[in-house]
């Protein structure tokens, strides 16, 4: 019972840490076409994953993320969103922008959880 208990605190702990994660990304986005787009099944859905790195400061400060550049091409863009640069890889391999990975829980394409997200930088 002490062992239920304890992942249950866990758990809670690890969600309010998603949470937090997600309106500092959605705090950051312009506001836009991922919160209403149907292609992600998992948009507002709480599945207990852990989230490991979405909102962690990047270890290169002086590095520019994706979406600063100029002159996105087709194949930067993010194929969830469709207005944003791919700048986020999901554990199964994916890549996302990072509002539609914090957004969905489990992965646009493959339907995996979402277990890890990590930033890319060029």
């Amino acid at each position: 019972m002490a062992d239920a208990d304890e992942l249950r605190r866990e758990l809670a702990g690890q969600q309010r840490v998603l949470d937090a994660q997600r309106g500092y990304i959605l705090a950051q986005g312009d506001g836009g076409a991922a919160a209403g787009h149907g292609g992600c099944a998992g948009l507002g859905k709480h599945d207990g994953a852990g989230a490991a790195g979405a909102a962690a400061a990047p270890a290169g400060a002086g590095l520019q993320p994706l979406e600063a550049s100029e002159g996105q091409s087709a194949a930067d863009e993010c194929e969830v969103c469709c207005s944003r640069r791919r700048d986020t890889a999901l554990g199964c391999g994916h890549v996302t922008c990072a509002r539609c990975s914090v957004l969905c829980a489990d992965c646009p394409f493959c339907r995996t959880a979402v277990t890890q997200r990590l930033r890319i930088w060029l």
